[in-house]
């Protein structure tokens, strides 16, 4: 199922705010969203709105989706050229399945598996080139190797 989440700005000297919507394609992703500004330079930021996902429906009435923020990030660095974005590209797959933590393209790689808290849920050594694991609902920092990704099971 996908939803909508949108961001909301109020900006000096503009009567009608700014909506910017973005498409999650399914549930309990993680997604990197951007926005470029540069248009509204010189302008101040009044208010900011967002408006978290309401889309998700379930024919379970006691159960409710939640929706995070995270790394929100606010600076008035001005980029003019593409090659001066850096993304961090990972050589492996991570994915939940099934109430399942999915990884491949990992092999040989070492795994652990973090609570918010700090505590090691799961770790192995040596990852197969696909492999699944089970763990409890929540959220999560996953580390293959020297990267970092945060999942939502």
């Amino acid at each position: 199922s996908a939803c909508n989440i949108a961001l909301v700005l109020k900006l000096s000297g503009e009567d009608v705010p700014l909506r910017f919507d973005l498409l999650i394609p399914q549930r309990r992703v993680w997604i990197d969203f951007q926005l470029d500004l540069t248009a509204y330079s010189g302008k101040i930021i009044e208010n900011i709105q967002l408006l978290p996902n309401t889309s998700f429906s379930t024919s379970n009435a006691g159960y409710s989706e939640d929706t995070y923020f995270d790394n929100i990030v606010m600076n008035n660095q001005i980029t003019t050229e593409l090659q001066n974005l850096e993304v961090e590209k990972f050589p492996f797959k991570v994915f939940i399945s099934e109430n399942k933590l999915h990884i491949n393209e990992a092999t040989g790689m070492s795994l652990a598996v973090y609570s918010i808290d700090g505590k090691v849920m799961l770790s192995k050594e040596k990852l197969q080139s696909n492999e699944a694991f089970t763990i409890n609902k929540g959220c999560y920092l996953v580390k293959i190797g020297g990267k970092v990704c945060k999942v939502i099971i």
